[in-house]
Formats: C-alpha cells, sequence, structure tokens
C-alpha cells in the first residue's frame, strides 16, 4: 500500500494480500513465508513485509523528485479485487462470482502479470539486445528512428509504467473475453507455491521457431497461485478441451 508522507518506501511487485495467503505464523509480529532463492539455492523465512520488495520499485524519481509513480494505482486495484478474491477462497466456486467481481479479479491478475520485477527485467534486456545489434550493423543506438536506449533505471520504470497503463486494460478485456477460468485445488500435503512472479504463461502446443507465450496463442495457460490450497488458472478453451495432464498442478 502506498504510504501518505514523503518517505522512501518498500514497494511489493507481490502484493502483500497474497503473500499472506501462503504465509505461517513465524517468530516476529508478521506472518512468514518460506522462500528459497534460486540464484544462490539458499532457502530461509521471511516476513511477508520484506519479501518481493524492493524500495521505490514503483516510483520514477529524477534529481531526488517523485515524477511519476504507480503505487497509488496498484495500491486501489489490490484493494478493489481484496473481496470478491476472499469471496472466491471462501467459496472455492467461480460460479459464485458476480460479473462485476470476475472483472475485478482479471484486472488484478492482469496487472500482476505486468507489475513484476521478472517483466522489468525482460524489457530491460530486450532494449540493450537492440542497441547491441544495432552497433553490430556499424549503426548509432542514439540516432535510429523509433528506438530509443534507457537512459538509466528511472527510464526503464517511466517505460514500464507506460507498459501498465496500456497493457492492463488490453489484458484484463482478453481474460474475460478469450479464456476458460477453472479453480485447481490441492490440499496440505501436497500445497501450491507462489514466487515472485505469481501469474505466468505456459503452452503445451509448440509453434516451432515462434512464441508460444503471447497471450492470443492457442493453448496459453495462464496459472495464477492466490492460496496455498486453491489457484485460480485460465486457459484457452481451444475446441473445448482443457489439458488433463495440469489438472491440480
Amino acid at each position: 500500500m502506498a504510504r501518505n508522507d514523503s518517505k522512501p518506501e518498500n514497494q511489493h511487485y507481490v502484493p502483500e494480500m497474497l503473500l499472506r495467503n501462503f504465509a505461517r505464523v513465524g517468530g516476529g509480529r508478521e506472518p512468514q513465508v518460506f522462500a528459497f532463492d534460486k540464484s544462490t539455492g539458499r532457502t530461509f523465512c521471511a516476513a511477508v513485509g520484506k519479501v518481493a520488495t524492493e524500495r521505490r520499485f514503483n516510483d520514477v524519481v529524477v534529481d531526488g523528485d517523485v515524477v511519476g509513480s504507480f503505487e497509488p494505482a496498484l495500491s486501489r486495484v489490490e484493494a478493489e479485487a481484496a473481496a470478491p478474491l476472499a469471496k472466491l477462497l471462501a467459496e472455492r466456486n467461480l460460479g459464485a462470482l458476480l460479473p462485476a467481481e470476475k472483472e475485478l479479479i482479471s484486472f488484478f491478475l492482469a496487472a500482476q502479470l505486468l507489475r513484476s520485477r521478472n517483466i522489468r527485467e525482460v524489457h530491460r534486456k530486450l532494449n540493450a539486445d537492440i542497441a547491441e545489434k544495432i552497433r553490430r550493423l556499424r549503426g548509432d543506438p542514439q540516432r535510429v528512428r523509433g528506438y530509443r536506449p534507457f537512459a538509466d533505471d528511472e527510464d526503464l520504470k517511466l517505460f514500464h509504467l507506460h507498459v501498465l497503463e496500456k497493457g492492463v486494460p488490453k489484458i484484463s478485456r482478453l481474460l474475460l473475453a478469450t479464456k476458460c477460468w477453472i479453480l485447481c485445488q490441492t490440499d496440505a500435503r501436497k500445497p501450491f507455491w507462489i514466487s515472485d512472479n505469481p501469474v505466468a504463461r505456459h503452452n503445451e502446443q509448440d509453434f516451432g521457431p515462434y512464441d508460444n507465450l503471447a497471450l492470443a496463442m492457442p493453448g496459453l495457460e495462464i496459472p495464477a497461485a492466490v492460496f496455498d490450497a486453491a489457484a485460480r488458472v485460465v486457459v484457452p478453451d481451444t475446441k473445448g478441451k482443457v489439458r488433463r495432464s495440469g489438472e491440480g498442478s
């Protein structure tokens, strides 16, 4: 949630409202989650307020001043989706959701798909790869029409803000109009996990040299972890069939 003062804050790219659904009572005041760092192989326990978060992750700062932020907007998205998600977890039935409630969850999931650290790093790498390709062709990245290399991290944040602003409404509409929603459940013996990228994309179909993870591609599945015993999953309704090998996984 956004602060009411001007002090720098830790801002989550995975909301605490999701992390708490996977947390346990720990030794401190806050619930804790078990964490695994893939880059180091380290496992540890951490309070939900200290994972999937970075200082001013959603603020664009220029010369010490915040010139743009999507933290307040993301906080509103979380607040509006909180009640429908709580209802879904209580009822364990997608049919219990009203159309308006489903729209709020869809918007929340679209925002989560785009707000993560992973998405920001994908944009960083793509921008750098384009610049390197231009240089290999003996060009100057600063002089190519329609392309501009990121000047710094704040420039990357500003680009990320525009991606969220333009992309979230479109993806939300796509999830509602073209996807079949399925609720998969498990139990305490084999719980679902959450990650720093909890709304993911998966496709069993192989399209050769072409990307199979574009949102409109046939067979695309979008698993979304919302609770350790109930994960909401959206999949395309391809010929009315659903991949059975992934049910409940």
